[in-house]
């Protein structure tokens, strides 16, 4: 047992040893010509593009056909709109359940109060 782990403690620096041959030396290219700037962002736009084109001729047939023939592809669809993360703010007030009923409820009777005055003096 002890022969096998010394054979295995071995191997990953031989291995490492030779990777470490052919690096690129710290700020060397493999490719230094490389990707042309632009050209991921040139075919991306000319990618959205033709989909635009084409879902503005076919989008909405192709939507309905969607959800009737595979409604699981057409709902994983719609959830690819919703955002991953979404940011909720919320006031906390230290209120219990009831005492945020009550206050909606004294709020909801305030508004329509108001609004029945504001409908008396039209009508007046």
């Amino acid at each position: 047992m002890l022969v096998q782990r010394q054979v295995l403690e071995q191997t990953p620096k031989k291995q490492t040893a030779k990777k470490q041959d052919h690096l690129w030396k710290p700020g060397q290219s493999g490719n230094p010509a490389g990707r042309p700037k632009g050209a991921r962002s040139k075919f991306s736009e000319a990618l959205v593009l033709a989909f635009a084109r084409d879902f503005a001729k076919h989008g909405k047939a192709v939507i309905e056909a969607v959800r009737m023939d595979r409604p699981s592809d057409y709902l994983k669809i719609a959830a690819s709109f919703v955002p991953r993360q979404m940011e909720i703010e919320a006031e906390v007030t230290g209120l219990t359940h009831e005492q945020r009923v009550a206050e909606r409820e004294r709020r909801i009777a305030e508004y329509e109060a108001r609004r029945e005055v504001v409908v008396l003096e039209a009508v007046n």
